[in-house]
Formats: C-alpha cells, sequence, structure tokens
C-alpha cells in the first residue's frame, strides 16, 4: 500500500488514479506494472448491474463511503485548469 500512496505523491495525483500491481510467486515483493490516470469509477445500480461496482467504488466502500460519499470527495478536491496548465513533472 504504501509503495502505491509514493506513486500517487511523486506524479503529483490530485483525484483517483488506479496503480496495478501484482506478485509474481507467493510470498515475493509486489511489482508495480501500470498506472491508470482515469480509473473505472461506475457504481452499482445500473440495469443488469445492480450490484456490480468498479475497483474503485470498492476501494472507496474499504473506507467505509458509499458510491455518493466517493464522487462528493472527488469533486471537493478538484483542481481548477490552471493549476494543470501550470503543471511541471517530477520526472524531467
Amino acid at each position: 500500500m504504501e509503495q502505491c500512496e509514493n506513486v500517487a505523491e511523486l506524479i503529483g495525483a490530485t483525484a483517483p488514479i488506479r496503480v496495478d500491481i501484482r506478485r509474481f510467486s507467493k510470498g515475493s515483493p509486489f511489482a508495480l506494472f501500470d498506472i491508470n490516470m482515469k480509473p473505472n469509477l461506475t457504481g452499482p445500480g445500473r440495469p443488469g448491474r445492480e450490484d456490480r461496482a468498479s475497483l474503485t467504488a470498492l476501494a472507496a466502500a474499504a473506507l467505509g463511503w458509499d458510491y455518493g460519499t466517493l464522487l462528493e470527495n472527488i469533486l471537493r478536491t478538484a483542481q481548477p485548469f490552471d493549476v494543470f496548465r501550470s503543471y511541471c513533472s517530477p520526472l524531467k
């Protein structure tokens, strides 16, 4: 979990991202292999998928948030476009 938080901090994430990690064998360290800047945010309640939620919604539920609370927290942390126009990558 700490490695995923470090990735978010390194790239300056201001919204939910998805960090994909895998283990190559039982007990081996986790390896990071993908960062998704636009993770799926669908929630339960869609016709035919009433009980299915995205990984983002499942992670929010693990924090004790329902889908509405997830969306409220995303909107609460929204940044104006000017912030992104002046963004400088720490990876340069």
